[in-house]
């Protein structure tokens, strides 16, 4: 197949009008609003179990209570409620939620990717 040089000018002409016709300030359709607020972060003024250096923060929850966890190492992490069936992954710098269990008492968390991280869950009915 052959393309002609004049036909391939014509094309990233129009290519280059489109991209800059919905580029310029002129143009009638508004941009949607950006927030550099996190969605889910506000989220997290509730209960919230910390990740940070490879070590889980204390957590006491009511039963069925909505956790955040947030990881603020680079590493991905899971954490794993131990007699539950928890076990959500965390990328590195993000994060996850999980319900509580809804028995009270003490639960072990631990992370499937690295053995020497040991945490407490402490749930309240």
């Amino acid at each position: 197949m052959t393309v002609h040089r004049s036909s391939l000018g014509l094309a990233l002409a129009a290519i280059v009008l489109a991209v800059s016709a919905g580029c310029s300030s002129s143009n009638p359709v508004a941009a949607p609003a950006v927030s550099s607020a996190p969605s889910q972060s506000a989220a997290a003024s509730g209960p919230t179990i910390t990740i940070a250096s490879f070590k889980f923060s204390e957590l006491t929850v009511t039963a069925g209570a909505e956790v955040t966890v947030k990881n603020q190492d680079s590493a991905a992490h899971t954490v794993k409620v131990k007699g539950t069936d928890v076990d959500v992954n965390v990328p590195g710098g993000g994060q996850a939620t999980f319900t509580a269990p809804a028995k009270a008492g003490t639960y072990d968390l631990t992370c499937d990717f690295h053995s020497s991280m040991h945490g407490t869950l402490t749930v309240t009915g």
